[in-house]
């Protein structure tokens, strides 16, 4: 399975309510495509959907080390910090 269609399958499952399962999906893509900038973007978010700020924080700076124009990453670490 490509990057994208493992992406597009654990926004499935988080659309469906199903944000702790889909962690285990966001990690493998993580783990699959290791220089996406995406896969760790989509990893936080599924984090900061749980509650879990600290996680969500470490991938989203992840994605940025990966992709520094990230501006969606940018975008939430600044929201996070207010």
């Amino acid at each position: 399975m490509s990057e994208v269609s493992i992406n597009q399958f654990g926004y499935t499952s988080m659309g469906n309510g199903n944000a702790k399962e889909t962690l285990a999906i966001f990690k493998l893509n993580t783990e699959l495509y290791p220089e996406a900038y995406n896969t760790y973007d989509s990893y936080a978010e599924c984090f900061l959907t749980l509650g879990d700020t600290i996680n969500a924080i470490k991938y989203y700076q992840k994605s940025l080390e990966l992709n520094p124009d990230n501006t969606n990453a940018t975008k939430i670490l600044s929201e996070i910090k207010n």
